[in-house]
């Protein structure tokens, strides 16, 4: 028995001492590996490499290192269980997607009864995969950048240590990849920059001049400025005494000087050329460049222009100004820049390359403002025939509301209280009508008159309410009025009813029978606080953040999208704001908060 125990406990010594001498031979490779790792820097020598350590240490079949492309959303190998072809597939795929997800190991005793196993690669490299770990590969930050996944270790299924080392080994490896990736990245950088080093050398003197013009273009307070700005640059850049921009004249064919920099460039602008005088006649006739240092011996000079401006040509470059004409779809000529005068003798090629450029922006110019004047034109001939069309909706309700207690003042037996009663309301909806119209255009006038006066909250909704109640009634529409506060407001009255009315036609067009409206008034603090509210299917989230923007409509198939805009232009034109209350679950509400009226105000009521 002693010497059974005795047997069994030596047996146990060299078990631990084999351990141990495995665990001393892991440690070593992994001490070999991390030296290798912290000098390649080649990315596929340094995953290769990696790979088979991880290989060998382990006992295992094959090794598979998986990294992260945060950019495509996919994981890519080109070291994948021995094969070179690089594989890429969804991040959320396999095995190694969900380490690369979660961060965590993953020991998988029989990969194809688990359902997270990817079989497309042992389908495509005819390999049979049966065991798997895959262990994260972490950054320095922790951050997940790929995996190994080792498959088949040959000595039995993968323990604890495998996972510790595997661990450790990765450790080393994401930090070393992370950085040849890092390198490879430089390198290429390095090599695009010096490609390109000739190259913006050649067009730097090109590019200045053309950013130059775009921050004009951007940074002026209009087109006439930008013009102006183009050839007093233009004529700097080129070292020259001055420079126009010539324009054909609208419905003739006469030239005019539009734009002009230099010694008695003043006179320019009142003078002109014929179609074919000068060589900015002939440039715009042929669609030719010029370039002459010998202008007195042109035959295209034009001597007059000289003589009336005092100033004689020596040297000139000039472009002509082209647009792709719209129902042609050819080059028509539209105008030229002429630059005169090389201060240092005489113009050059680069010099004529450099004005084309220009010409390319003033160009660019011409065709955004008049691409602007039309726009400007069709949104006025668009708000036209909205305005218009808004008047004829808006006016259906008060019409109606005036043809009602017509036939109803028609009536001989009403009393007098009623009577004027109704007729109190026919002139309020008249009043109404009027103030519609008078709102819609300073709305489409850009105008903003206001009428301030210090009046109850009480008599305000009561007024409003008073024609809300008809109507709803009409519908069979519960209608509730809540006044918490019943002080003073300093509104007017006539714009802030537009505000309620244009949100009570907004709910009118989406309630249906059985629903409710609301309108309440309350005080919060340093502010007056009035809800209208309603119980119907509330606004779309797609359009909440444009909601007050004009002509964004919603729930009515008539409506203009001009009611909530004029709103919340009257709104804040009384120093307050409406917005939409998106905590409501059911319905919408509506909020518009005005300032609470100094005692001043208050007492002037």
């Amino acid at each position: 028995m002693f010497g059974q125990e005795s047997s069994n406990g030596t047996h146990d010594i060299l078990n631990e001492v084999k351990v141990l001498q495995d665990k001393i031979l892991r440690l070593s490779k992994l001490l070999d590996v991390a030296r290798f790792m912290s000098f390649e820097r080649d990315l596929d020598r340094l995953l290769a490499f990696t790979a088979q350590q991880v290989t060998d240490g382990l006992g295992a079949e094959r090794c598979a290192i998986f990294l992260l492309d945060e950019k495509n959303d996919e994981i890519w190998s080109r070291i994948v269980l021995g094969e070179t072809e690089e594989i890429r597939f969804p991040k959320d795929r396999g095995f190694a997607g969900y380490t690369i997800q979660t961060g965590e190991v993953l020991v998988v005793p029989d990969a194809y009864a688990d359902s997270r196993f990817n079989r497309e690669i042992d389908v495509k490299t005819g390999f049979c995969t049966r065991s798997v770990m895959c262990v994260p590969l972490k950054n320095l930050e922790n951050r997940t950048i790929g995996c190994f996944q080792v498959v088949n270790k040959s000595s039995g299924p993968f323990d604890t240590y495998d996972q510790e080392y595997l661990v450790a080994f990765g450790s080393q490896a994401a930090v070393a990849i992370e950085s040849a990736q890092l390198y490879r990245e430089k390198e290429r950088v390095i090599q695009d920059l010096i490609a390109a080093q000739s190259d913006l050398k050649q067009k730097m003197r090109q590019l200045e001049i053309v950013y130059s013009l775009e921050r004009s273009m951007n940074d002026s307070e209009g087109f006439d400025l930008f013009m102006g700005g183009v050839i007093q640059k233009a004529t700097e850049a080129l070292g020259a005494a001055g420079g126009s921009i010539l324009l054909k004249e609208e419905n003739s064919e006469r030239i005019l000087f539009s734009y002009q920099v230099g010694k008695e460039s003043q006179k320019l602008s009142k003078l002109h050329l014929e179609s074919d005088e000068g060589i900015a006649g002939f440039v715009m006739s042929s669609g030719e460049s010029v370039l002459d240092n010998q202008v007195a011996s042109n035959p295209n000079h034009s001597r007059r222009i000289a003589s009336e401006v005092g100033v004689e040509t020596v040297s000139i470059v000039a472009v002509p100004l082209q647009i792709r004409d719209v129902n042609s779809s050819e080059e028509c000529t539209i105008g030229a820049v002429e630059i005169i005068n090389h201060r240092a003798g005489g113009f050059s090629q680069d010099d004529l390359a450099v004005l084309q450029l220009i010409s390319a922006q003033i160009t660019s110019a011409i065709i955004r403002k008049r691409l602007l004047d039309e726009k400007v034109h069709s949104q006025r001939l668009a708000t036209i025939g909205t305005l218009a069309s808004t008047i004829i909706h808006d006016f259906k309700n008060p019409m109606a509301i005036i043809r009602g207690y017509a036939e109803l003042l028609q009536r001989p037996t009403m009393d007098q209280d009623k009577r004027e009663k109704f007729c109190k309301v026919v002139v309020g909806e008249v009043d109404r009508c009027v103030n519609m119209t008078k709102e819609l255009l300073f709305f489409a006038r850009g105008e903003k008159n206001y009428y301030f006066e210090s009046i109850s909250a009480t008599d305000f909704v009561e007024d409003v309410a008073l024609i809300i109640d008809h109507e709803l009634k009409e519908h069979r529409i519960r209608f509730v009025k809540v006044l918490e506060y019943e002080g003073i407001v300093r509104i007017d009255s006539e714009k802030m009813k537009r505000v309620i009315f244009n949100l009570f036609n907004n709910a009118l067009g989406v309630l249906t029978e059985g629903d409710t409206f609301s309108v309440s008034c309350k005080r919060i603090d340093d502010r007056i606080e009035f809800r209208v509210a309603d119980t119907g299917p509330g606004v779309p989230k797609e359009i909440r953040k444009s909601l007050f923007n004009q002509f964004v409509t919603f729930g009515k198939k008539d409506g203009t999208g001009l009611g909530l805009s004029i709103a919340k232009d009257i709104v804040e034109g009384h120093g307050g704001k409406i917005f939409l209350d998106q905590s409501t679950e059911k319905g919408s509400v509506f909020v518009i908060q005005l300032p609470v009226p100094t005692e001043s105000a208050e007492t002037s009521a």
